[in-house]
């Protein structure tokens, strides 16, 4: 997800006036992607997010993307900071060998041993609108999952996937828009 975090850098940055924000992350079920944001602003945000995201391992296998030396360099940092002796030399080592084609490689096959999807939605959204986004996002990752119905999947308790998110960028915030506390709850200011 390094890599990955330089690429979407721009999306992210063009939301934080919309109050848009984001977060990527590993649980004990696979992965989670998490948007927060205002009804009338986060489809859009979340497609294109989502489309990008699905397509960038494609671009690092044909070339279309490469590496950066400070994503190899964080990844080496973290491998220093979490690993100790044998594990943390020999990940070190796959780490400055690793190419671009290798990393979209290894998303390619997280993509395919992806067995189910898990999509909510919650705020301020009419169900109407929850579906349709609900269906967009399913159609964006159709093609790059492989759902394999007839194979038994965890069902992971909902409190399991609703942990509290580490949004990014922290300023894409609806609470700096005027006015938009007065209708969403994200604040914690409306009285009950």
């Amino acid at each position: 997800l390094i890599p990955w975090k330089n690429i979407i850098i721009d999306l992210a940055e063009l939301g934080v006036p919309g109050a848009l924000s984001y977060e990527v992350s590993f649980n004990n079920f696979g992965l989670r992607i998490c948007f927060q944001g205002i009804s009338q602003t986060l489809p859009s945000y979340a497609r294109r997010f989502c489309k990008r995201f699905v397509q960038h391992h494609l671009k690092l296998i044909q070339g279309s993307a490469q590496l950066s030396p400070s994503v190899v360099d964080k990844a080496i940092s973290q491998a220093k900071r979490r690993l100790n002796g044998f594990q943390k030399r020999q990940t070190i080592s796959i780490i400055c060998e690793t190419t671009a084609e290798n990393a979209g490689m290894e998303g390619k096959l997280f993509f395919e041993s992806t067995s189910r999807v898990a999509c909510l939605v919650q705020g301020d959204f009419l169900p109407d609108e929850a579906i349709e986004l609900v269906d967009e996002l399913e159609k964006i990752f159709q093609d790059y999952l492989y759902f394999d119905r007839a194979k038994p999947a965890p069902q992971p308790d909902l409190r399991a996937l609703l942990y509290k998110p580490q949004l990014k960028p922290s300023s894409g915030s609806s609470c700096f828009i005027p006015g938009a506390y007065l209708i969403s709850d994200a604040c914690g200011r409306i009285i009950r």
